[in-house]
């Protein structure tokens, strides 16, 4: 079989990396090399009752921690069928295309013998459906959704509206549509009146575990600086917390808690504000207390941590926790790494740093238009890739993806894989990419756009040391239960087998 990729000119460039373009040369590197096609008889790409959810391994399938060292299990293929994949890589402003792109699509497309298939990235295919249309009945066109045009935040409502009308008109030409989450493909065919989409996340490589610091206090984020990512949200919080983590001035002591001003609601980002806060988990630590401190952070509950505390109360609270309670969280960390995050962290221990200069880092790895104010702490370090990007990761403590959109989020299965906690919006596919362990979930989820609830969020990371504990050891555990990019390139190849053609339109 010989399968036609067409993709943006951009794919390869270290310059402009993206989700999008690492999905598909990494499924496209896989394709090329699997030594059999599964047939679509003997590996399902959707899971029936008793199957892994999406996301998820399969059963007996090595996580991307073991995968290093397992062999690639291709005994289920009915029939070695080699795959041959050829790459048709068009330049453009994409998916605003002028003339010249357009031409290049179709005369690629003019010259595939009948009865092909061809994998087409939704950026280009969504952008020239009448590029498609004369095609569409003699190749077999399968259309690969990253994220619905319409969904990049920075568009305004006529751009989104006419967007989404190509879309959709391209869609509706394809045999075969797949997206890279289950909420995204359910939201594909909500939004396009199709059914059958498929849904397969990206994988992710093994990777060395991070260290993680006594502190905590190393954030980094990576992704384009865009508005949709949601950079400007995260700087926001940072100038909001810094206040809470400066040592106390003896010139000014703080006020009486029942003399503190009112917490704030969420809202718009304000740079002078300083919310009055307290961890929720500063309180005595029950079993039922630490539970509840793992859910999902709605701005209702968020809200409820925002009570003024004292530094001399909030160490008393910290003192309250049973030891056994204190034993509970710390059943996966290791006692070297259990021992070095217990140090004292009131917000006096927390701000051992130079005069001005805040008690934590964050890194911004990416590039793009929407470049956020830069303030002490913060350093935006430029698009990076290979070792480089590895050793970002390596010398973090916490991954945070402030994201207004996402379809998946595959930085945040990256920072698992390492072992790193993930704070994050609750948004598209990013609740599947974080997944969840029976120690409860690897970091928390905030809503979209909300500065203070961020700034809490991080401000109890920094001073509860039990939050910290039971985070980490629930991302080691969900490290070892990864999808792989194998298990993701097998899922699309019986998505591609001949034999299936699955999209159904209304009638």
């Amino acid at each position: 079989m010989i399968l036609h990729a067409v993709l943006p000119g951009n794919i390869d460039d270290p310059a402009a990396p993206s989700g999008g373009n690492r999905y598909d040369r990494e499924v496209l590197r896989r394709l090329s090399s699997l030594p059999q096609m599964p047939s679509a008889q003997s590996r399902p790409a959707q899971p029936s009752p008793g199957q892994s959810a999406p996301g998820q391994p399969s059963p007996g399938q090595p996580s991307p921690a073991q995968a290093a060292s397992a062999p690639t299990d291709s005994s289920r293929a009915s029939a070695p069928r080699g795959m041959a994949v050829r790459e048709i890589a068009v330049a453009g402003d994409w998916p605003r295309p002028d003339q010249g792109p357009r031409n290049a699509v179709a005369a690629a497309l003019e010259s595939i013998p009948g009865g092909e298939t061809v994998l087409l990235d939704g950026l280009v295919a969504c952008a020239i459906p009448d590029v498609l249309e004369p095609h569409a009945t003699r190749l077999r066109l399968v259309i690969l959704v990253h994220l619905p045009l319409a969904d990049e935040t920075s568009l305004s409502e006529q751009e989104a509206a006419e967007l989404e009308l190509l879309e959709r008109r391209a869609l509706h030409l394809a045999s075969t549509v797949i997206a890279t989450s289950t909420q995204a493909a359910r939201r594909v065919e909500q939004l396009h009146g199709l059914s059958g989409v498929h849904a397969v996340p990206p994988g992710v490589d093994p990777a060395p575990s991070a260290v993680p610091s006594p502190e905590g206090a190393r954030f980094l984020t990576v992704a384009s600086l865009t508005h949709r990512k949601g950079q400007d949200v995260l700087v926001a919080a940072l100038k909001q917390m810094s206040p809470l983590l400066r040592p106390a001035d003896p010139a000014h002591p703080a006020k009486d808690p029942d003399q503190a001003a009112p917490p704030q609601t969420a809202g718009p980002a304000r740079p002078t504000a300083r919310p009055q806060v307290a961890s929720a988990s500063h309180e005595a630590a029950s079993p039922q207390a630490t539970s509840a401190s793992q859910e999902t952070a709605s701005p209702q509950a968020t809200s409820a941590s925002q009570e003024t505390a004292s530094p001399q109360a909030t160490s008393a609270s910290q003192e309250t926790a049973s030891p056994q309670a204190t034993s509970a969280s710390q059943e996966t960390a290791s006692p070297q790494a259990t021992s070095a995050s217990h140090e004292a962290a009131s917000p006096q221990a927390a701000s051992a740093s130079p005069e001005g200069a805040p008690p934590w880092t964050c890194t911004l790895v990416g590039a793009g238009p929407a470049v956020p104010e830069v303030i002490p702490g913060v350093r935006l370090a430029g698009p990076l890739t290979g070792p480089a990007l590895d050793a970002a990761y390596a010398n973090a403590d916490l991954f945070i993806l402030p994201s207004r959109a996402e379809t998946y989020g595959m930085v945040v299965t990256e920072a698992l894989a390492r072992g790193l906690p993930v704070v994050a919006t609750d948004v598209g596919g990013v609740p599947e990419a974080l997944g969840t362990t029976p120690q409860g979930p690897p970091g928390r989820l905030l809503p979209p756009g909300d500065p203070e609830a961020l700034a809490r969020t991080l401000h109890e990371w920094l001073t509860d040391p039990a939050l910290r504990d039971r985070w980490r050891a629930a991302a080691r555990i969900r490290r070892e239960h990864l999808t792989s990019w194998d298990e993701t390139a097998r899922q699309i190849a019986a998505i591609l087998d001949p034999a299936r053609r699955t999209l159904r339109r209304p009638a």
